[in-house]
């Protein structure tokens, strides 16, 4: 039943990118731009502290840092491994998906897709889900930490929402964007974790 997980993913892809081109969600991140955008907030420079912890400079290095230390307390060269092919294999998943699809900025509101843009899935999002991801799968792992479903679920959950929630309210993403990107980082990260260890989320 393993590969129900990853198929589930791709069949959330096809359907999100299904609703961009035939316009219901397209549409929505229209809408949602319109209503969230806090052009003039003075919340705007705080915002972007938050809608930082998405980005791969800073999630690329602390996830290899993260790895090294658990390789060097289990003696093995495992994590690093995992951190560094999950790293690659992001960049190269979602940027060929960015390329093939070109959506336009919200920055500069346009929507369409096949403009040349870069804009989905959202690169942020799936940084940080595919960090968060793999991190945890590297804790329960090599620290043998056994958290419940409930606290895993908001490990991943809360900083890729307060991140999300940041990025839209910048109206430096779509909100669909967004949702896509989330699940392409959680795809990549099991298709590592599974393909690399074995094993799965």
């Amino acid at each position: 039943l393993a590969w129900l997980v990853p198929l589930a993913m791709v069949v959330a892809l096809v359907v999100i990118f299904l609703g961009l081109v035939l316009g219901p969600f397209k549409a929505l991140d229209i809408d949602v731009r319109r209503w969230a955008v806090a052009t003039n907030s003075s919340w705007r420079g705080p915002l972007l502290v938050p809608d930082t912890i998405g980005r791969r400079f800073l999630t690329a290095p602390l996830l290899v840092a993260f790895a090294a230390i658990l390789a060097w307390r289990a003696r093995r060269w495992r994590p690093l491994l995992l951190a560094g092919s999950s790293i690659l294999a992001l960049n190269v998943f979602v940027g060929l998906i960015k390329i093939a699809v070109g959506r336009g900025s919200s920055i500069l509101e346009n929507p369409n897709l096949f403009v040349g843009g870069m804009m989905w899935p959202s690169g942020h999002a799936s940084n940080i889900s595919m960090t968060l991801a793999v991190a945890l799968y590297l804790l329960r792992t090599y620290e043998r930490w056994d958290p419940s479903p409930r606290v895993m679920a908001f490990f991943l959950a809360a900083p890729s929402l307060t991140m999300c929630t940041a990025s839209i309210l910048l109206g430096f993403h779509w909100l669909i964007g967004l949702v896509a990107g989330l699940i392409a980082g959680l795809l990549v990260a099991w298709g590592v974790i599974y393909g690399v260890d074995g094993r799965h989320l």
